[in-house]
C-alpha cells in the first residue's frame, strides 16, 4: 500500500493485537479489541484487501537454523539507468541470503542485509555472488556486532 489507510481506533486496536498475535482466533481478536467475531471479520478483511495487512507469518530465528552472522552490504552501481537498475532488483531478489535490499539516494546505491554461517561463508560464498550481480562496481560490508533493537511490530497510528 502506497498511501496512508483511513484507520479507526479499531482498525489500530485490530492491527496491535495481530502483531502481537496473529494466531488468536477472530473469537478472542473482538473480544481484546472490543466487538463481535463478525464485525471483526470484516474490519480484519478490509485491511487485507487494502493491503494494510500484507500477510502472516512464522519469525524464525537465524542463529537457529544456521546462520550466526548478519552483514550489511553497501552496492555501487557502475552505470545508472532504470533499466539497469531493474535488472539488478531482479537480481538480488535471486540471492536468498539476502534478507533486505534497500535502494539508497547518493551513494551507495543499494544497502543489503544479509544473512552467513559465518565471516567465512560470506568471504567465500556470498561475496563473489554480489560481485557477479549486474552492473555492480563495488561492495563494502560491515559485520555487525550485535542487534541493539529489531522491531517486530509497526507502530500503527
Amino acid at each position: 500500500m502506497t498511501r496512508r489507510a483511513d484507520l479507526d481506533d479499531f482498525d489500530r486496536r485490530i492491527l496491535t493485537e495481530l502483531q502481537r498475535d496473529s494466531r488468536q482466533t477472530l473469537a478472542e481478536l473482538g473480544t481484546r479489541v472490543g466487538l463481535s467475531q463478525t464485525p471483526c471479520w470484516r474490519r480484519v478483511r478490509r485491511l487485507e484487501e487494502a493491503g494494510v495487512i500484507r500477510g502472516y507469518g512464522v519469525r524464525v530465528d537465524p542463529a537457529a537454523v544456521g546462520f550466526g552472522e548478519v552483514i550489511f552490504a553497501f552496492l555501487t552501481m557502475g552505470a545508472h539507468t532504470v533499466e539497469l537498475q531493474d535488472e539488478i532488483r531482479r537480481a538480488l531478489e535471486l540471492v536468498p541470503e539476502i534478507q533486505e535490499a534497500h535502494f539508497l539516494s547518493g551513494d551507495p546505491d543499494f544497502l543489503l542485509k544479509i544473512l552467513a554461517v559465518d565471516s567465512q561463508h560470506y568471504v567465500r560464498e556470498i561475496l563473489p555472488r554480489l560481485y557477479r550481480l549486474p552492473h555492480v562496481r563495488s561492495v563494502r560490508s560491515s559485520f555487525s556486532l550485535g542487534r541493539v533493537k529489531e522491531a517486530e511490530a509497526v507502530p500503527v497510528q
